[in-house]
């Protein structure tokens, strides 16, 4: 590999991601050790953030900026030992300092940058949807207030009607102040479909099928849909592919970022840590990593937030 792993460092907190609890219900689920890529490890004295992704540097997709798509990918939590194993080594360039009033913020950079690569990608519109309500949709909504000059209207569409007055009480001062319109609906209300929004953001996942259908239906004609979701490795979505071709829709997939985007990603939280705190839960020892876990899988009520598990 062109990058030579040369830094071991000391986990300090994880955070639990979807994919872990993916993993974690899969037939053959993993030792706990193995799991975490939401990294924050010591370095040289200081808090740093950990891009856990591992390319190569010399295959064609590394050479175009895009080592999530390296041929000999290799990536902490995925096929290299997790943060929850509680030392992790990776190359000089995947360390990033981060002088944060609460150090486990940085557990949220992995998923901005997921964020601002997909976002920063797609064409700027008036009007957008965003169908979830867990902690990347909320980066997403962040992520607009801070970049999207354009964005007049945003919807937010929840998968549990008990969250909408929370979120929408969460976020719509925030958006308010960025020149932002914003509301949220629950996933059976008729008015999504009279949204019509330009760009839908499916970021849900898992093995289901009717997140990407709802933004089927509720995106305007030729309009773009884009899915952070993660489903499980060979799940075949059931789509309601006539009205997709129909619409001339545009959808996509957005697969993790670049180096590039973990940066921007790191440094936004660092400049407006008050719009990413509300987005962290509690902090469990790593004693109690299985309660965290649970924690994790049961959801947060009235609004996600990123379990971290301190080492």
């Amino acid at each position: 590999m062109a990058n030579n792993l040369h830094h071991e460092l000391a986990v300090q907190y994880v955070g639990i991601c979807g994919s872990d609890l993916q993993k974690l219900r899969s037939d053959e689920p993993p030792q706990l050790t193995d799991l975490g890529h939401e990294v924050v490890a010591s370095y040289d004295g200081e808090y740093a953030a950990i891009n856990p992704m591992i390319e190569c540097g010399g295959c064609p997709p590394c050479q175009q900026d895009s080592p999530m798509h390296c041929d000999d990918l290799q990536a902490v939590g995925r096929n290299l030992p997790g943060g929850l194993s509680g030392s992790i080594t990776v190359p000089e360039q995947n360390i990033v300092a981060v002088d944060y009033d609460i150090p486990e913020l940085g557990v949220l950079c992995d998923p901005y940058a997921v964020a601002v690569h997909g976002l920063e990608r797609t064409e700027q519109s008036s009007e957008m949807m965003i169908v979830g309500d867990g902690v990347l949709s909320q980066l997403c909504l962040t992520y607009l207030a801070l970049n999207r000059t354009t964005l007049e209207r945003c919807t937010l569409v929840t998968k549990d009607a008990s969250r909408i007055h929370a979120m929408q009480e969460a976020y719509q001062k925030t958006l308010r102040d960025y020149g932002i319109e914003f509301q949220c609906l629950d996933a059976s209300s008729p008015q999504i479909e009279a949204e019509r929004p330009q760009t839908v953001i499916e970021a849900v996942g898992r093995g289901q099928s009717s997140t990407l259908n709802l933004a089927i239906e509720a995106v305007q004609n030729r309009g773009t849909i884009l899915s952070f979701g993660v489903f499980p490795i060979g799940y075949a979505a059931g789509l309601t592919i006539r009205t997709l071709l129909y619409k001339e829709v545009s959808l996509r997939g957005s697969n993790s970022y670049n180096h590039g985007d973990f940066a921007r990603a790191a440094s936004q939280i660092g400049q407006n840590q008050d719009l990413f705190m509300p987005m962290l839960g509690e902090t469990y020892d790593i004693q109690d990593a299985g309660t965290a876990i649970a924690a994790a899988s049961t959801g947060s009520n009235p609004i996600p937030k990123k379990v971290v598990v301190a080492l």
